[in-house]
Protein backbone atom coordinates (compact mmCIF):
# COMPACT_ATOMS: atom_id res chain seq x y z
CA UNK A 1 0.00 0.00 0.00
CA UNK A 2 1.40 3.42 -1.07
CA UNK A 3 1.17 5.64 1.92
CA UNK A 4 1.50 9.72 2.04
CA UNK A 5 3.22 11.35 4.93
CA UNK A 6 2.43 8.16 6.87
CA UNK A 7 -1.58 8.61 5.72
CA UNK A 8 -2.52 5.48 3.83
CA UNK A 9 -4.31 5.42 0.37
CA UNK A 10 -7.43 4.14 1.48
CA UNK A 11 -9.89 5.58 -1.21
CA UNK A 12 -9.38 6.61 -4.39
CA UNK A 13 -12.60 9.07 -5.62
CA UNK A 14 -12.87 9.39 -9.62
CA UNK A 15 -15.01 11.22 -11.57
CA UNK A 16 -17.25 9.21 -13.92
CA UNK A 17 -18.20 9.66 -17.41
CA UNK A 18 -21.76 7.90 -18.07
CA UNK A 19 -19.12 6.17 -20.90
CA UNK A 20 -16.65 5.16 -18.62
CA UNK A 21 -19.63 4.16 -15.72
CA UNK A 22 -21.10 1.91 -18.40
CA UNK A 23 -17.67 -0.13 -19.16
CA UNK A 24 -17.04 -0.45 -15.28
CA UNK A 25 -20.60 -2.22 -15.04
CA UNK A 26 -19.86 -4.26 -18.20
CA UNK A 27 -16.22 -5.30 -17.24
CA UNK A 28 -15.59 -4.63 -13.55
CA UNK A 29 -12.59 -2.45 -13.99
CA UNK A 30 -12.10 0.94 -13.92
CA UNK A 31 -9.40 3.06 -15.93
CA UNK A 32 -7.45 6.09 -14.54
CA UNK A 33 -4.14 7.53 -16.29
CA UNK A 34 -0.39 6.02 -15.17
CA UNK A 35 0.00 8.69 -12.20
CA UNK A 36 -2.96 7.39 -9.97
CA UNK A 37 -2.24 5.86 -6.84
CA UNK A 38 -3.01 2.66 -5.73
CA UNK A 39 -5.57 1.99 -3.35
CA UNK A 40 -7.72 -0.18 -1.32
CA UNK A 41 -11.46 1.00 -2.74
CA UNK A 42 -12.31 3.03 -5.69
CA UNK A 43 -15.30 5.41 -5.21
CA UNK A 44 -17.19 6.97 -8.27
CA UNK A 45 -18.18 10.55 -8.64
CA UNK A 46 -20.75 9.63 -11.32
CA UNK A 47 -21.75 12.69 -13.60
CA UNK A 48 -23.43 13.56 -16.12
CA UNK A 49 -26.85 12.68 -14.33
CA UNK A 50 -30.18 14.32 -14.14
CA UNK A 51 -30.98 14.14 -10.41
CA UNK A 52 -28.18 16.52 -9.74
CA UNK A 53 -28.21 18.62 -13.28
CA UNK A 54 -25.00 17.20 -13.99
CA UNK A 55 -22.58 17.68 -11.56
CA UNK A 56 -21.28 14.70 -9.79
CA UNK A 57 -22.34 11.96 -7.32
CA UNK A 58 -20.69 9.43 -5.53
CA UNK A 59 -22.91 6.89 -5.73
CA UNK A 60 -20.78 3.39 -5.71
CA UNK A 61 -17.83 1.71 -3.63
CA UNK A 62 -15.71 -0.87 -4.92
CA UNK A 63 -12.90 -3.07 -3.36
CA UNK A 64 -9.65 -2.86 -5.16
CA UNK A 65 -8.49 -6.62 -5.86
CA UNK A 66 -6.09 -5.89 -8.05
CA UNK A 67 -4.38 -3.11 -10.15
CA UNK A 68 -2.27 -3.60 -13.62
CA UNK A 69 0.16 -0.79 -14.72
CA UNK A 70 1.27 0.40 -18.05
CA UNK A 71 -1.77 -1.11 -19.93
CA UNK A 72 -1.98 0.50 -23.65
CA UNK A 73 -5.21 1.76 -24.03
CA UNK A 74 -6.23 0.11 -27.00
CA UNK A 75 -6.39 -3.15 -24.55
CA UNK A 76 -9.23 -1.97 -22.66
CA UNK A 77 -10.65 -0.53 -25.65
CA UNK A 78 -10.70 -4.50 -26.81
CA UNK A 79 -12.81 -5.22 -23.96
CA UNK A 80 -15.02 -2.50 -24.16
CA UNK A 81 -15.08 -1.51 -27.75
CA UNK A 82 -17.64 1.42 -27.16
CA UNK A 83 -15.16 3.45 -25.40
CA UNK A 84 -12.98 3.80 -29.00
CA UNK A 85 -14.73 7.08 -30.02
CA UNK A 86 -14.99 8.41 -26.34
CA UNK A 87 -10.74 7.98 -26.10
CA UNK A 88 -10.40 9.19 -29.28
CA UNK A 89 -12.21 12.34 -28.46
CA UNK A 90 -9.90 12.44 -25.97
CA UNK A 91 -6.53 12.02 -27.37
CA UNK A 92 -6.28 9.58 -24.46
CA UNK A 93 -3.62 7.00 -26.38
CA UNK A 94 -0.85 5.74 -25.15
CA UNK A 95 -1.17 4.09 -21.38
CA UNK A 96 -3.11 3.41 -18.79
CA UNK A 97 -3.12 1.96 -15.34
CA UNK A 98 -6.12 -0.59 -14.92
CA UNK A 99 -8.14 -1.37 -11.56
CA UNK A 100 -9.57 -4.34 -11.02
CA UNK A 101 -12.99 -4.14 -8.71
CA UNK A 102 -14.41 -6.75 -6.64
CA UNK A 103 -18.26 -6.27 -4.86
CA UNK A 104 -19.21 -2.95 -6.58
CA UNK A 105 -21.69 -1.66 -4.31
CA UNK A 106 -24.35 1.41 -4.39
CA UNK A 107 -24.11 3.82 -1.35
CA UNK A 108 -27.32 3.96 0.91
CA UNK A 109 -27.07 7.47 0.69
CA UNK A 110 -25.25 9.18 -2.40
CA UNK A 111 -22.79 12.24 -1.98
CA UNK A 112 -23.87 15.00 -3.22
CA UNK A 113 -21.86 17.80 -5.48
CA UNK A 114 -23.69 20.61 -4.57
CA UNK A 115 -24.41 23.08 -6.51
CA UNK A 116 -21.76 26.25 -6.65
CA UNK A 117 -19.30 24.18 -4.53
CA UNK A 118 -15.99 23.83 -6.04
CA UNK A 119 -14.88 20.54 -7.18
CA UNK A 120 -12.13 18.89 -5.03
CA UNK A 121 -9.95 17.41 -8.63
CA UNK A 122 -10.16 17.55 -11.77
CA UNK A 123 -10.01 13.56 -12.47
CA UNK A 124 -9.69 12.06 -9.20
CA UNK A 125 -8.93 12.30 -5.42
CA UNK A 126 -8.06 10.72 -2.46
CA UNK A 127 -9.37 10.51 0.76
CA UNK A 128 -9.87 7.68 3.47
CA UNK A 129 -13.35 5.19 4.32
CA UNK A 130 -14.42 7.64 7.58
CA UNK A 131 -14.40 11.26 5.32
CA UNK A 132 -16.65 8.86 3.07
CA UNK A 133 -18.58 7.26 5.11
CA UNK A 134 -19.42 10.64 7.24
CA UNK A 135 -19.95 13.02 4.39
CA UNK A 136 -23.55 14.53 3.73
CA UNK A 137 -22.28 16.16 0.22
CA UNK A 138 -18.82 16.21 -1.39
CA UNK A 139 -17.48 19.63 0.30
CA UNK A 140 -17.78 17.40 3.76
CA UNK A 141 -15.39 14.83 2.52
CA UNK A 142 -11.54 16.22 3.40
CA UNK A 143 -8.89 14.57 0.91
CA UNK A 144 -5.79 13.11 2.34
CA UNK A 145 -3.77 16.05 1.49
CA UNK A 146 -6.11 18.35 3.94
CA UNK A 147 -5.95 15.48 6.24
CA UNK A 148 -2.23 15.42 6.49
CA UNK A 149 -2.09 19.55 7.94
CA UNK A 150 -3.78 18.95 11.04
Amino acid sequence: MIKIRNKKIEVLVAYTTPEMWDAVEDTKIAVQGQSAKDADYFAFARMGLKENKGRAIITHIAEIGKTKSNVPVEEYIKKFPKLSEYFRKRNWNGFSKEYYLENIRELKNPIYHKIGDKAKGRVRFYTNLNELKNANFMRDIKTLSQLNKR
